[in-house]
């Protein structure tokens, strides 16, 4: 059974992924299943790079506050998990199919100098 929404973050939301004191990644939530554990979710993801065919999927567990900003822990690594944008469109939407609807060439606009 997917779960659509988990506390503020939903199916779709783009999320910044904070090792603390580290790196961090963007990812946007694909899906979300309870686990056996009691209060604890099946969180799929899709990481995002620059180029949409190097994305990767992951799944992690994790209760909700975790999901929601609580910092936890990955191994020794603190991590944490926040919202940057809810969701655009459907959840059928890659990272694939969201950049072919991007326009391919950008308007060049001259810079002028005001001479006077």
């Amino acid at each position: 059974m997917d779960i659509n929404k988990v506390g503020n973050i939903e199916v779709g939301s783009i999320v910044k992924i904070t090792r603390v004191g580290g790196n961090f990644i963007f990812a946007r939530i694909e899906k979300f299943t309870p686990n056996i554990i009691p209060d604890w979710y099946n969180m799929d993801f899709t990481i995002i790079f620059f180029s949409p065919e190097q994305c990767s999927k992951m799944s992690w567990v994790l209760r909700a506050p975790q999901i929601n900003g609580e910092q936890f822990e990955m191994g020794d690594k603190k991590m944490i998990i926040d919202l940057i944008l809810p969701p655009i469109g459907t959840s059928a939407e890659t990272p694939t199919e969201i950049a072919k609807e991007m326009p391919k060439e950008g308007k060049v606009i001259p810079f002028k100098k005001n001479t006077q």
